[in-house]
């Protein structure tokens, strides 16, 4: 169980009155792995991630992070140092008003040298693109602006894993590309491990790897490309595929196009444009 996250028989229910809400779940996940964990509302895709953090505390089944079982309290702040969290919204991560003393912020619990940690802040910062705006305040930054300072101060922790946890759901189109171009970044190119989880589904598609969860039940574990066209499965489980999935979907079953499935826009709007001329 070294190197990988170990998801064992893990079942979670908030007390003994209330259902439960993860199901017998099992799930290995490799260091430098990106995977997404995808699902609708209620599917019980954050509560995973907190218990796999240790903000939940796990009664039911096993998780360990490198050998680390997160049953162990003793633990808990070697696993918090291995897996950070990037939340939803970041005003609720956000501590101080300054960019740089934000990203400070958790580095000065741990460390002592503050050459290390300068260090390690102007890096952090530079990989998020971010470190002119250092000196910045962080109420006059733009929602996408604040999850990239959030992300800073998670990658100034030099974390093994980075669980994002529905990260982009509140920024604007260009906030959320700015943001997936930066996950790619630190899997691809830095070799940390990505758990992207989200309900967008176009998101698994810049993952190696996709998790279905619904109802607290692994539905779907295997390559994203392989399930976004069953709109019949993906419904059922409360998701809906892509445009250019639906479209390239709808122009098979009429014979326009062979039945060479389509992801990517760029392509699917050549189709059309050629389809258009031979009308």
């Amino acid at each position: 169980m070294n190197n990988c996250i170990n998801i064992k028989n893990v079942s979670f229910k908030y007390n003994d009155l209330s259902d439960f809400i993860l199901k017998d779940i099992s799930i290995n996940i490799n260091k430098g792995e990106f995977i997404c964990i995808i699902g609708g509302n209620g599917s019980g895709k954050s509560t995973l991630s907190k218990l796999i953090n240790g903000i939940y505390e796990l009664k039911y089944g096993e998780i360990y992070v490198d050998s680390l079982s997160v049953k162990n309290k003793e633990n808990i702040l070697d696993i918090r140092k291995k897996v950070c969290i990037v939340f939803q919204n970041p005003d609720n991560q956000i501590v101080s008003t300054i960019v740089m003393d934000d990203v400070v912020f958790g580095l000065e619990n741990i460390l002592k040298d503050r050459d290390e940690i300068e260090n390690r802040v102007n890096n952090a910062l530079k990989k998020v693109n971010m470190f002119g705006y250092r000196y910045h305040n962080t109420n006059m930054l733009s929602g996408g602006q604040k999850q990239r300072v959030s992300i800073a101060g998670i990658l100034a922790m030099k974390p093994d894993y980075i669980i994002f946890d529905e990260s982009t759901s509140m920024l604007d189109p260009l906030g959320k590309q700015e943001i997936l171009n930066i996950l790619i970044d630190l899997n691809k190119n830095h070799g940390i491990t990505v758990i992207l989880i989200t309900h967008f589904i176009d998101e698994c598609l810049i993952c190696d790897r996709s998790i279905i969860l619904t109802d607290g039940v692994i539905e779907y574990d295997g390559v994203p490309r392989d399930i976004l066209f069953d709109e019949e499965f993906l419904y059922k489980n409360k998701l809906i595929t892509t445009y250019s999935c639906r479209i390239s979907n709808a122009l098979i079953k009429y014979g326009f196009h062979n039945n060479k499935y389509i992801f990517e826009l760029e392509e699917l709007v050549n189709l059309l444009c050629q389809l258009n001329l031979k009308r």
